[in-house]
């Protein structure tokens, strides 16, 4: 039977399972965290929901297996149990949304109450599908354990199960989400199910009465040799344990070099569950039939530890490891990820390895007769899932809080290498080689933790320094939470930063490169006609809360889904108006998803700065769902505003979130501060610049110091950032996709930013269109409209014949400014062309045009100090010029 077409079939049926299992596991998670909310508290407690799901099934159907009849038939029903109960799951999830946001209501501020609610609710979701999910590999263990050498089988068989789960997983992040949605995604699953559950049933036709019950032919393994049942118990529980533990901080250590995207945990994970497949099948092939295997053991648990001391500090370099590739094979979309793949490898593939030997080495030692194999491999299994769920747990609620990712990596390594010594110290060794393999390994633990304190120092070491803003920097506060690792960095040539996982998420400069930040919240308050509350959903460096408190009678409330980053706010306190200390501010934790679904307030203004939307589970913060929730819990007539990074996402997707933020808010306008968008769309009526009213604003106190902060002064300042009205937006963006909760399609693509090239392709398209578009004024004389409309019109045309001139096409530049000078009627106005035209002549080297233009531009203007510098320096340079003139 072991070379047999059925258990051929069996075989392939596990690896289907181990495939489908892992596209639940992402597609049901991103379902459920709609609902529940996306904070580590909420994503853990749905892992652990669906682990316990696991262990019970494995307990529960280990003896059910051992006494079926025919356990392929048993299989088969599990298989498709999964695959049907997987068609419901949409409808139980939209069925207990109202019922949680109620009782959530209920229990605002009681956050233990409220994470026991939310176990709940994951348990009365996926409870039924894990268990049955659980259940498949005592089953089929009872059936193929049965046939040939115990440890051969169970190393291979769940080896296969591992590497379905690659499939998985890699199928999910890469092609199956990005192209058909969850809902589709789901569907290709249940398939896999399906078709599990069809070859199940077909093998089990094929095979005579007494092989499908597992009776035949007769065993042929040995029972393993004697070992302390307790130790095994604990050995397969800390495998668990430890194996999730290290998935969680190895991927914690990593997005530090290849950022927090979807395709970046997905290479993370499918490394990792390679290696424990690798594991498994290694075991299968040269270890499953030696009888002594204890010191096997033992050495697998010191060496994965050993090994994991050793390779952690290369973390630090994981990104010169990824550029370096990324050098020799060029930058692609798949270059990338197999660059991602290749940091990952040489991080954690060696150990992990090692991990997958260890559970079917110690739950082979624990069946040792052939007629409970099911039960005891299902317990096997319990033991190692609730080990996993509390290691998925521990690890950033107790280790990493405690103390830090570091000494967490440092604290989980020695645990594998002191069962070790315990295992040693139970086999059956000579005593002088059991003493040598202790001492031996005693010394490399102390070498290792000389090589880890050494190579990794200070708070955050595993922050590339590469990837830092050159020059030198310092760390002024850093914390290891739950969430992230979060660092305040203080540069030398001026200015701070936020980083969380390495990413700089925000920051100070002391002039206007981020003031855009502050913008997000004037440019609504400064539109509407009485705000009176704001929501900020992703505080950064609390600067747009704190410029949304300035304004008299605001009261601000600060989302941010990790508390340190509320904590940090002070470090900022010369950008955000020291927001943390102002009564009319209020810090909230919670993702901002979560808040619009289970609060009752109501806001005149929302802002939405989170991290870009390639970032794992930030799409989300910019489907269609959250902007309809958005508009809940707006009063009538106000504000959802948007942060638009043109440089940090393609063309095409930048245009998805503008046109889904439209589908939702007709009223919307995009308006431009440098290479940045700020989306400002209203509830209800058009959007309207009340000239009077934002002239009295900006010249009250405190709003005025704030305006000039960011050296915005005037009102026409500020009409010159409005850049497109609705109208416009909707032309840019006819044929852009929508982003929904099903098809989150931005999530799962490439997250290449677009080339500086590009970058001003798109906002000349941009500034050429906003040409032909009026700002909305109000309450303005004609002469002020007419004033302000020729302000932004030459303002326009001089950017967009910068952009030409950085692209050396100068005749296209000169024919801007040459329009512009011809509808001009103020002196200021045409002074600024001139001067515009005369540099654009310096850079075209032709410099007696440049003088001609210079000398215009200071007769209409003489105390223009950049036009008199560039006359200076055109005259020193008038000798060379006039050869170069004449050669």
């Amino acid at each position: 039977m072991a070379g047999s077409l059925p258990l051929a079939l069996v075989y392939l049926c596990f690896f289907l399972s181990g495939a489908s299992s892992l596209v639940y596991e992402v597609v049901w998670m991103r379902w459920l965290v709609l609902t529940l909310g996306s904070t580590t508290a909420a994503v853990s407690t749905v892992l652990f929901t669906f682990m316990v799901g696991l262990a019970l099934g494995a307990w529960a159907f280990g003896g059910i297996a051992d006494r079926s009849r025919s356990p392929l038939k048993l299989y088969a029903f599990l298989e498709a149990g999964i695959g049907l109960y997987a068609l419901l799951l949409p409808w139980l999830v939209g069925g207990l949304t109202p019922v949680y946001v109620a009782i959530a209501q209920a229990l605002e501020g009681y956050a233990f109450a409220l994470t026991l609610v939310r176990f709940a609710s994951g348990a009365a979701v996926l409870l039924i599908p894990t268990v049955l999910m659980g259940a498949t590999l005592p089953v089929l263990i009872r059936f193929v354990g049965t046939h040939g050498s115990m440890g051969r089988s169970l190393g291979l068989l769940y080896g296969t199960n591992v590497a379905g789960a690659v499939l998985g997983c890699t199928a999910a992040g890469f092609v199956l989400i990005r192209h058909l949605g969850l809902s589709g995604t789901t569907t290709v699953a249940l398939v896999a199910n399906l078709v599990a559950a069809g070859l199940a049933f077909l093998a089990a036709g094929m095979a005579t009465p007494g092989e499908r019950a597992g009776e035949e032919p007769p065993p042929a393994w040995e029972p393993p040799a004697p070992s302390p049942r307790w130790l095994m118990w604990f050995i397969v529980f800390l495998s668990g344990f430890v194996t999730m533990a290290w998935e969680v901080l190895w991927t914690r250590i990593l997005i530090f070099s290849i950022d927090s995207t979807a395709q970046a945990f997905t290479v993370i994970l499918a490394v990792f569950l390679s290696g424990l497949a690798l594991g498994s099948w290694i075991f299968a092939v040269l270890i499953a039939g030696k009888r002594e295997t204890l010191p096997v053991l033992a050495g697998a648990e010191i060496t994965a530890g050993i090994l994991a001391l050793l390779l952690v500090p290369w973390g630090v370099r994981a990104f010169d490891l990824m550029l370096v590739f990324l050098d020799y094979a060029g930058v692609s979309y798949a270059s990338q990820a197999m660059g991602n793949a290749l940091a990952a490898g040489a991080l954690m593939l060696l150990p992990t390895v090692l991990l997958g030997i260890v559970f079917p080495m110690a739950s082979r030692m624990l069946a040792d007769r052939v007629a409970t194999v099911g039960e005891k491999i299902g317990r096997a299994y319990f033991v190692n899932t609730v080990g996993s769920a509390l290691g998925a747990l521990a690890a950033p609620f107790v280790l990493l809080p405690w103390l830090t990712l570091k000494g967490s990596f440092f604290a989980l390594s020695v645990l594998p290498i002191v069962a070790g010594w315990a295992l040693l110290a139970a086999s059956p060794l000579p005593g002088r080689r059991r003493d040598l393999a202790i001492a031996g390994s005693a010394a490399a633990l102390g070498l290792c933790t000389i090589l880890f304190v050494w190579l990794l120092p200070g708070p955050n070491p595993f922050d590339p320094p590469s990837r830092f803003r050159t020059g030198d920097w310092s760390v002024l506060a850093h914390e290891d939470t739950a969430n992230a690792s979060v660092s305040v960095i203080e540069y030398a040539m001026g200015g701070r930063s936020l980083r969380i996982d390495g990413f700089e998420a925000a920051g100070s400069d002391g002039g206007s490169l981020y003031g855009y930040m502050q913008l997000m919240s004037h440019l609504p308050i400064l539109l509407h006609p009485d705000p009176k509350r704001v929501l900020v959903i992703s505080v950064g460096t609390g600067s747009t809360a704190g410029a949304a408190a300035l304004h008299p009678g605001t009261s601000v409330d600060m989302v941010d889904i990790n508390q340190t980053v509320l904590d940090f706010t002070p470090y900022f306190a010369t950008a955000n108006a020291n927001v943390a200390e102002n009564p009319r501010a209020h810090g909230i934790v919670d993702d901002g998803r979560n808040h619009l679904l289970v609060s009752n307030e109501k806001y005149d203004v929302i802002t939405s700065e989170p991290m870009p939307p390639t970032f794992a589970g930030i799409v989300n913060l910019y489907s269609r769902e959250y902007y309809e929730q958005a508009k809940e819990r707006l009063n009538e007539g106000g504000y959802l505003v948007q942060w638009l990074p043109f440089h940090l996402l393609e063309w095409h997707q930048a245009l998805s979130i503008l046109r889904t933020v439209q589908d939702v808010f007709p009223e919307t306008s995009l308006w431009m501060h440098f290479y940045t968008g700020i989306i400002v769309a209203r509830r209800d009526g058009p959007i309207e610049i009340d000239l009077p009213r934002l002239r009295r604003q900006l010249a009250a106190s405190p709003v005025r110091e704030g305006m000039r902060q960011i050296h915005i002064r005037t009102a026409s300042q500020i009409v010159d950032l409005y850049g497109l009205g609705p109208e416009q937006v909707e032309d840019l963006v006819a044929g852009a996709s929508l982003i929904t909760d099903d098809h989150p399609t931005l999530e799962f693509e490439t997250a290449r930013p677009l080339a500086p090239e590009e970058l001003q392709e798109s906002i000349h398209l941009i500034h050429t269109r906003r040409l032909s578009e009026a700002p909305p004024l109000r309450n303005a004389t004609p002469k002020e409209t007419r004033l302000l409309e020729e302000h932004r019109s030459v303002a326009t045309s001089i950017r967009v014949a910068r952009l030409w001139s950085s692209r050396r096409q100068f005749e296209r530049a000169r024919s801007f400014l040459d329009a512009a000078l011809e509808t001009t009627t103020t002196d200021a106005n045409r002074a600024q062309l001139l001067l515009r035209l005369a540099l654009l002549a310096q850079e075209e080297g032709d410099d007696d045009e440049a003088r001609r233009r210079v000398e215009e531009s200071l007769r209409l203007r003489p105390m223009n100090d950049v036009a008199r510098r560039l006359r200076s320096d055109l005259a020193q340079q008038a000798p060379s010029g006039a050869e170069d003139s004449r050669g």
